[in-house]
């Protein structure tokens, strides 16, 4: 190339890098300026290869030399290439370059897809990502060598699809489609299509699919395919085939070997003093570990027992907090609900505000029933608001314990708002407004008669007042007391706390019945039973009732 010689193409390829080749009618018949020449060297999407592993390399293949089963409508992926046979399925497997290496050197090794009964088609494809596939517009020419094995010719198809979100390819756009001539069973035949996608926008990607049709539906045919190479060219001539995406790969990793075993051999030089100073910093490291942790471990012994002193201060100071509660037989086996405004906690302290109503079935177990087991006469039980851990519903539960309820599945929040007491197969008569429970009037919850004038008594009242080693919140401060004097002479009574000295409370002045009631009367608990002396005008036998207490 000199003097005033035309330039060809063939000069051009010469000086140019190998990924760019340049056809005649870039450069005009006779000559072209240094701009165009520039301009064309410098676009790096000419002649490029846009699809990756287009002769499916040996650095890149990952499922092995041998079969694999493409099953009958399903994608099977392998490197950067996908198959879905239509029909049934198909067996696909790379070629060796030992025995079946295609027609020249441009690669070493290629497809081969296998006909089945009842097969219609075989689609490959791959996707393109958005960056490469924004600049992809215009002339894109695709070209591959095919080879048929068997009794039938095998036609192709090529499309090219647009993505419909940036990289996201499972809702692709038609853009163009493109029918190749069919090749019969032989040697190797190159195969080259013009896609024109020079008004389409591939900006988020595009998908390229070769759909090869007829001549696969005997179990005994194949088709051979290598050399898959699509590229931007407005000749709309196919460029030999340069494997730059697979060549570059192995001498990368020889140039990262050799730096690897450079950087090996620097560092094996320090290593002896490198290690010196390591185990020297190693062992102050690990005698200022040892003696902080000797501190640390008396500091955290301190500290557990402040957090516990601290925990327990907190848990008997906390009672529940609410707009408004109601808690009330409704049954035999069963307690209506009804609280709002409610301050539920899970175990990290973590705080809601609930409202819920409804009625616990003690007949059963789970949510608004009791939390497990049976129901037993003689035991309190203990209401719990509960919450479910993803805020979608609120219930309650009834259970023996006050602080440790079984919980349901799926729910982390509770709240303890009241009791019940549970005696002869039934729920004892009750309403708990707030903070304050109301028994049944109507009913005489009596311990013992007494004998006396001025006696001292001890009434056991467990089955009337929960227990005083309860949770702070539950725990009785008063309980209301009435005393029967079941004989019809007038008669004056007085209550006191047994032991006091003074602080006498008068109960009221008798009446001629055959049973008389005293006004209830508050008393303050201090043990689980309450210890009164009684006094009256009149000796005769006497009945202690209760009518409810508050907390």
């Amino acid at each position: 190339m000199g003097g005033t010689d035309p330039i060809t193409a063939a000069d051009l390829n010469a000086l140019g890098r190998p990924t760019v080749q340049v056809g005649d009618k870039q450069i005009g018949k006779r000559h072209v300026d240094r701009p165009s020449l520039v301009e064309l060297l410098g676009d790096e999407l000419t002649s490029l290869n846009l699809l990756d592993n287009g002769g499916f390399a040996t650095p890149r293949w990952n499922s092995g030399t041998t079969g694999t089963i493409a099953n009958t409508n399903k994608i099977t992926v392998c490197d950067a290439w996908s198959v879905k046979p239509i029909g049934a399925s198909t067996t696909w497997r790379r070629l060796e370059p030992a025995t079946d290496a295609p027609p020249d050197s441009k690669s070493i090794h290629g497809l081969e897809l296998r006909g089945n009964t009842s097969l219609t088609s075989i689609e490959l494809s791959q996707n393109i990502p958005g960056y490469l596939a924004a600049r992809a517009k215009g002339t894109l020419v695709l070209s591959w060598y095919m080879q048929v094995f068997g009794n039938a010719e095998v036609a192709t198809t090529a499309k090219v699809e647009s993505a419909s979100a940036l990289d996201y390819f499972l809702a692709p756009t038609t853009v163009v489609t493109t029918q190749a001539s069919p090749v019969q069973p032989g040697a190797w035949t190159k195969q080259t299509v013009v896609l024109d996608t020079a008004t389409a926008n591939l900006n988020n990607g595009a998908i390229l699919t070769l759909s090869f049709t007829a001549g696969l539906t005997n179990a005994s045919n194949k088709v051979w395919i290598a050399q898959i190479k699509l590229e931007l060219n407005e000749d709309g001539i196919a460029t030999a085939f340069v494997p730059q995406r697979e060549i570059p790969l192995d001498a990368r990793v020889a140039a990262l070997n050799g730096s690897i075993a450079a950087v090996a051999a620097e560092t094996s030089t320090n290593t002896a003093g490198l290690a010196a100073e390591i185990t020297n910093r190693n062992n102050a490291v690990v005698g200022e570990a040892s003696a902080r942790a000797s501190a640390d471990t008396t500091e955290a012994t301190t500290r557990a027992a402040a957090d516990t002193a601290l925990s327990s201060r907190i848990a008997a100071l906390t009672s529940p907090v609410f707009n408004r509660l109601k808690l009330e037989k409704a049954g035999a086996a069963s307690v209506s609900v009804n609280v709002d405004g409610l301050l539920v906690q899970d175990a990290t302290n973590g705080s809601r505000t609930v409202s819920t109503s409804g009625t616990i079935n003690l007949g059963t177990t789970g949510v608004w029933a009791l939390d497990t087991g049976t129901v037993a006469n003689g035991n309190w039980y203990y209401v719990h608001i509960i919450h479910r851990t993803d805020f979608s519903a609120t219930a309650a539960i009834a259970s023996l314990s006050s602080t440790a309820p079984t919980l349901p599945s799926g729910y982390s929040w509770k709240g303890l708002v009241g009791e019940f007491y549970y005696t002869s197969d039934a729920v004892r008569q009750f309403v708990s407004n707030g903070r304050r429970v109301v028994y049944d009037g109507a009913t005489t919850y009596s311990q013992a008669l007494i004998a006396a004038n001025d006696t001292n008594v001890s009434w056991a009242v467990a089955q009337f007042i929960p227990p005083t080693n309860g949770p702070q919140s539950l725990q009785p401060s008063i309980v209301h007391l009435r005393v029967r004097h079941n004989t019809g002479t007038t008669q004056n009574w007085v209550l006191r706390l047994r032991n006091s000295t003074g602080g006498s409370k008068y109960v009221t002045a008798g009446a001629n019945s055959a049973s008389i009631d005293s006004i209830a009367n508050e008393f303050p608990v201090t043990v689980n039973s309450v210890v009164t002396a009684i006094r009256s005008s009149v000796d005769g036998t006497y009945v202690f009732a209760c009518d409810g207490y508050e907390r």
